[in-house]
């Protein structure tokens, strides 16, 4: 799911979320690095919980994100809005690669409301600023961190890879062009 919201004297609040406990390319991740998924959030073939991200990826099935109704039927909704809706894959998406999209755009003033910048950036206000427990520094919008995080890579001219992609990428190069430059990495 995305969404992104403006809002006057301030940046648009962008969502981007899966509707699954564990994103997809966060199993192909785990895949690569050999690391353990986070416990309850896939399933192996036979149903049973696993932390291995081959065996959710061999016939399991991820989680949602609440491991209950209200979050699979989310999950069912999104899928025929961006699947079957825009007549995108249904059946089999890893032969199809056809994964589905549904983009739609709302202008408020359309709805009758001229004020919804300010009655946005009201809102995202409060919860920035709502009471914190001990300890919590600060309330993100979504997208704050990622946007945080991006600010901080180009300002150190990186990006953090896995060394197992990493590996995978140098040897890829090199098997299409055997002249490639290999960049060493230092792991801090």
């Amino acid at each position: 799911i995305g969404c992104s919201t403006r809002r006057k004297g301030g940046e648009p609040m962008t969502l981007d979320m899966a509707t699954s406990a564990y994103a997809f390319f966060g199993l192909l991740e785990a895949k690569t690095s050999g690391k353990p998924l986070p416990p309850n959030v896939a399933q192996d073939k036979d149903g049973n919980m696993t932390t291995d991200a081959n065996a959710a990826l061999d016939g399991g099935a991820i989680m949602t994100f609440d491991c209950g109704y209200k979050s699979s039927n989310l999950s069912l909704c999104i899928e025929l809005l961006a699947g079957p809706l825009v007549g995108a894959a249904y059946n089999d998406k890893k032969a199809a690669k056809n994964w589905g999209n549904l983009v739609f755009a709302i202008d408020p003033k359309i709805l009758g409301n001229d004020d919804f910048l300010e009655q946005s950036a009201f809102v995202m206000e409060r919860v920035k600023n709502a009471e914190r427990k001990e300890g919590v520094s600060s309330i993100n919008l979504p997208g704050e961190r990622g946007d945080a995080l991006a600010a901080e890579n180009k300002k150190k001219g990186t990006i953090g890879v896995e060394p197992n992609l990493w590996k995978g990428l140098q040897e890829y190069a090199a098997k299409y062009d055997p002249k490639a430059e290999v960049f060493p990495i230092e792991w801090a």
